[in-house]
């Protein structure tokens, strides 16, 4: 069983924060130890420092160690006057007396903890390193951190004390302890406290996704008006909002196929219907069968033969499968032979063509010389069917830097500002003024606008001066 995206969000927020709390227990546990005992530690050797003072203002009342030496009880004394903190010292009995004491007396037995209290870790040494008195469990002197008392410049003797590495004081090991379960009670507060953070914020984190999901499943099933609700500016809401444009686009395909699809079926219609028409009224007698008969037919067999082939050629340059076999070919000698063959066309049509900057020169593109012709005819095609009889076109070329710039540009009928940019959609054909009476299937600019991308150029359509339209092509120029 996988988990969901939310329990794992959950599940690695939790640990997460699991695993930066015990990180920090662990941190502050050592960082606090260490200071702590470094703090007990400094406390230590002030308090070393006021017995060492206390020793050497006795030494020098006393003129020496040998009252100090193994006489506990004046240990204790010159301790408690230092200000240090010791435990009370053993009870006396009246009938001993002290040398009795000290010989006879059994040493104080060690604590019960692992550490040794503080005054039982400090000694007296002669200038030999020699025990006097103190605690015997200190140590030996290799083991003890000395001292030196001065009688002025003069070493009179040392003070040895074991340090601890661990707490030895039972109220500093119970502040210690305390300040653990502090830490640990703040690490599991921090912990639960993530986990009831972490499930509403991986609720809120998995929303967006799972309505991201319900939308793709319903855009699989054909739904393309779906729209994915944007929440914010993240990464997640900039993914929604392509999957809305996705779905825009998808949208508008769709659209555009039944419009191609309905579009194609109508314009099949037309000519099939004229045949069957014809037909049928020769069959019936109601037509004889006449060149003029005949001829009518033929046409209407060309016009169906064209547009399959316009459609077929289309279909093509929509998939990429047309051939081009690009080669350095001049531009405008293509462009003069189209406009050469095309002429007895145009003076049918009583259009007068205008050839404006049209340099005799070589001007060489990396393109498919097939092709080139085929756009030049589509284009020119385009002003022998809609343009008005008696009207006129301008065709010119000129190089701009590493681009050839061709323009042709008829007389009215023109076309809507707004209809501009749709000219080079297949089948479209602005109905008010160039019609399908003129034998235009709406294919040739289409065409033509695959031609141009398929040799990286630009193709775009705008208002003619001359009242008609204007056709702007760029071409780029081989590298040098």
């Amino acid at each position: 069983m996988s988990l969901g995206i939310r329990t794992r969000v959950f599940f690695v927020l939790l640990l997460a924060t699991g695993a930066v709390a015990g990180g920090m227990y662990l941190f502050m546990q050592q960082a606090f130890e260490r200071g702590f005992v470094d703090y007990v530690r400094q406390q230590e050797e002030r308090r070393i420092d006021a017995i060492a003072e206390r020793l050497e203002a006795y030494y020098a009342e006393a003129g020496g160690w040998r009252e100090l030496r193994d006489n506990r009880r004046l240990w204790w004394r010159l301790l408690a006057s230092s200000r240090a903190p010791v435990p009370p010292p053993p009870m006396r009995h009246d009938h001993e007396d002290d040398d009795d004491e000290a010989h006879h007396r059994p040493a104080l037995p060690p604590p019960s903890d692992e550490a040794l209290p503080f005054v039982l870790r400090i000694s007296l040494l002669d200038l030999q390193h020699r025990f006097l008195i103190g605690g015997r469990d200190a140590g030996s002197a290799q083991e003890l951190e000395l001292r030196a008392l001065h009688a002025g410049e003069v070493v009179i003797g040392y003070i040895g004390f074991r340090p601890e590495r661990r707490l030895s004081d039972r109220l500093d090991r119970d502040f210690a302890a305390g300040q653990t379960r502090a830490f640990v009670i703040i690490a599991l507060l921090a912990i639960v406290i993530s986990g009831l953070l972490a499930f509403p914020f991986a609720h809120r984190f998995v929303r967006p996704l799972r309505d991201l999901q319900a939308a793709t499943r319903r855009l699989s099933e054909g739904d393309y008006e779906v729209r994915a609700e944007i929440h914010g500016n993240d990464e997640l809401g900039r993914l929604a909002r392509d999957f809305n444009d996705l779905a825009m686009t998808l949208e508008r395909t769709e659209r555009q196929r039944r419009q191609w699809v309905a579009d194609i079926s109508h314009e099949l219609r037309t000519p099939l219907a004229v045949l069957r028409g014809e037909i049928e009224a020769l069959i019936d007698g109601v037509r004889k069968v006449t060149p003029e008969t005949l001829a009518s037919l033929h046409a209407e067999s060309l016009h169906l033969g064209r547009l399959i082939g316009d459609l077929y050629e289309l279909s093509m340059s929509d998939i990429g499968a047309l051939s081009y076999r690009k080669a350095n070919v001049d531009a405008l000698a293509s462009l003069r032979d189209v406009l050469q063959s095309l002429r007895p066309e145009f003076e049918l049509a009583d259009i007068t063509v205008e050839r404006t900057g049209l340099p005799d020169t070589a001007v060489d593109v990396f393109a498919d010389a097939d092709r080139l012709a085929q756009l030049y005819n589509n284009v020119l095609t385009n002003t022998l069917r809609y343009t008005d009889r008696g009207g006129r076109l301008r065709v010119a070329a000129a190089v701009h830097g590493r681009t050839l710039n061709i323009d042709f540009q008829d007389s009215t009928p023109g076309v809507p500002e707004a209809e501009l940019e749709r000219l080079f959609d297949r089948l479209y054909r602005v109905e008010a003024s160039r019609n399908r009476a003129s034998g235009g299937a709406g294919l040739g600019l289409a065409i033509s606008a695959n031609i141009v991308a398929a040799h990286e150029g630009r193709i775009e359509a705008k208002a003619s001066p001359l009242g008609g339209v204007w056709i702007h092509i760029e071409l780029p120029l081989p590298p040098i």
